[in-house]
């Protein structure tokens, strides 16, 4: 069993918001379908690598999803997502030219009920990621991830979960996680929820609700981005992966039922682009300094 070099989009929907929160607790009335829009925009300043040279990072990511509320446990949705991610290098760098990474997600994430006090999760899932004029299949990675949640108490949901991948290196990856929602007092509350929309892995946050429109919260994340490269790279039709673990603060602002606007700000630490040849070999690595960033989300439901 190995981990993968890439979380992808998909772990963000289900181990970071859906995968905790929407297995054992009951969701609106029967026979209901919503709408969320999610539109995220993030940046980061100007780094130095270790090596030489510099480099700056940007994303947006528009997201809509449809759920169909079949019972109050039972849910079935469609997630559809697309974004870009942009590399800036500066002078002396060795691969110096710009990188724009195109992004898509689609997400079919079903909910059930297992039991009278857990529930279950499962969400087949296709995406993309690649360099400008990579084709599909080229940078297409697919598979699964699924868990299950116990609600041991009024205040504690968690549960294991398991993910299933077919890679950018045309070899299936399996991979654990867990999923918690825990209510410490009225205030405070540990999971694996994300406000930081920006980012795609796994890990922690915890949070503090000052009042019932504002939560705060601080969160620690893994966050390894796969993507293909084009054949006019210097490393022709290989694979790019950048590394980081970002921590960031964060605060949402809740308007009303249909309006959340969210804003983090942090730096990505542990920060490391790395180039693969087709073959699998590393054709250079090099590591970056704390990279500041900073982004604003803002989610609408109907």
């Amino acid at each position: 069993m190995t981990y993968p070099k890439t979380v992808t989009w998909v772990a963000l929907l289900m181990v970071g918001t859906a995968g905790a929160k929407a297995t054992a607790q009951e969701g609106p009335d029967n026979r209901t379908l919503t709408f969320d829009l999610t539109a995220v925009i993030s940046g980061s300043s100007e780094t130095d690598f270790d090596d030489g040279g510099t480099l700056g990072i940007s994303r947006y990511w528009l997201e809509g999803e449809m759920t169909r509320h079949i019972s109050a446990r039972r849910s079935i949705g469609l997630s559809l997502g697309a974004g870009r991610s942009t590399y800036d290098f500066g002078d002396g760098f060795a691969h110096s030219r710009d990188l724009d990474i195109d992004e898509l997600a689609l997400a079919v994430p079903i909910r059930f009920a297992v039991g009278e006090r857990s529930g279950g999760f499962v969400a087949p899932f296709i995406g993309f990621a690649g360099q400008t004029h990579v084709d599909f299949d080229d940078g297409a990675s697919y598979g699964a991830l699924g868990g299950v949640a116990w609600q041991l108490s009024p205040d504690l949901r968690i549960g294991p979960g398991l993910g299933l991948q077919y890679s950018l290196r045309d070899e299936w990856d399996l991979f654990p996680f867990f999923v918690l929602d825990w209510k410490l007092n009225d205030r405070f509350s540990l999971g694996t929820g994300s406000d930081m929309a920006g980012s795609r892995g796994p890990g922690l946050r915890l949070e503090y609700k000052p009042r019932a429109d504002w939560t705060l919260g601080i969160e620690a994340r893994y966050d390894a981005f796969e993507f293909r490269l084009a054949d006019d790279h210097a490393t022709p039709g290989g694979i790019g992966i950048d590394r980081s673990i970002p921590v960031a603060l964060t605060a949402s602002w809740r308007a009303d039922d249909r309006v959340q606007i969210s804003g983090f700000v942090g730096a990505a630490l542990a920060g490391a682009l790395e180039f693969e040849d087709t073959d699998g070999h590393t054709d250079s690595r090099s590591d970056y300094d704390p990279a500041p960033f900073f982004g604003i989300s803002a989610k609408f439901s109907f």
